[in-house]
């Protein structure tokens, strides 16, 4: 089954989402589950300041499909307690598990693979404060992995860090 294939099931199965982007060109895809798009779009009940943050992540979102540099962190050096990437790949680095961040508050973090390089799909999603312990970081990177398999996206994108998966990154420390 080809990619295109693939695309028109997932939308087919309302299970998936495409973001594009809001003029200008397409440079990376990005998918997302239906429910993270809907929040996207404001679908849902929310408090007026939950809407204003979902909108602020919308624009990161947006910068993500443009092609804009993204801040990602050197394997070999140690993370700062506020690390300021965009997005990283998490350990343990097997899994092929990312998360897409926006360090705004609260903080609203994006779990995701990619399927080829700047093709992520983000599956699920949580706000940094609910990751408080090393098992609830674990159950996400499982829940993730879960719904991966379960939408039959195949074999995670796996190569050289970054460039294996992102065009136009730049290093943070």
């Amino acid at each position: 089954m080809s990619i295109a294939d693939d695309v028109n099931s997932w939308f087919g199965q309302q299970k998936l989402a495409q973001v594009f982007p809001d003029g200008g060109r397409l440079v990376r895809r990005l998918y997302l589950a239906v429910p993270i798009y809907d929040r996207l779009l404001g679908v849902g009940p929310s408090t007026l300041r939950t809407q204003q943050r979902w909108t602020e992540l919308g624009v990161e979102v947006h910068d993500f499909v443009h092609g804009e540099t993204l801040r990602i962190p050197s394997k070999e050096q140690p993370r700062p307690r506020t690390d300021p990437s965009n997005i990283k790949l998490l350990a343990p680095c097997g899994d092929q598990v990312w998360e897409l961040r926006s360090n705004d508050s609260p903080r609203i973090r994006i779990f995701g693979r990619f399927r080829a390089q700047d093709e992520f799909v983000g599956l699920v999603w949580r706000y940094r404060l609910q990751l408080g312990t090393p098992e609830k970081w674990a159950a996400t990177r499982r829940e993730c992995v879960r719904a991966w398999d379960e939408l039959h996206l195949g074999t995670p994108l796996t190569g050289d860090y970054p460039n294996a998966y992102l065009t136009r990154t730049r290093f943070v420390s």
